[in-house]
């Protein structure tokens, strides 16, 4: 059985970016407690924008 993108222990090998465009799509579709995790991880990256390389911050959205 494949394991999903965002399920738990996944998330945490997201890039930022990824991390915040599945949230974010989590969020549109309604998903709002699924959408929490990604966006958290997210969170934590942009928490300090030095991590985020120039790539990184052309993936948002």
């Amino acid at each position: 059985m494949e394991r999903g993108l965002l399920e738990p222990g996944r998330v945490d090998h997201l890039s930022a970016s990824t991390a915040f465009n599945c949230g974010l799509c989590l969020f549109l579709l309604e998903e709002y407690e699924r959408a929490l995790v990604p966006l958290k991880r997210a969170e934590q990256f942009l928490g300090s924008t030095a991590r985020l390389n120039a790539a990184e911050r052309k993936g948002f959205l």
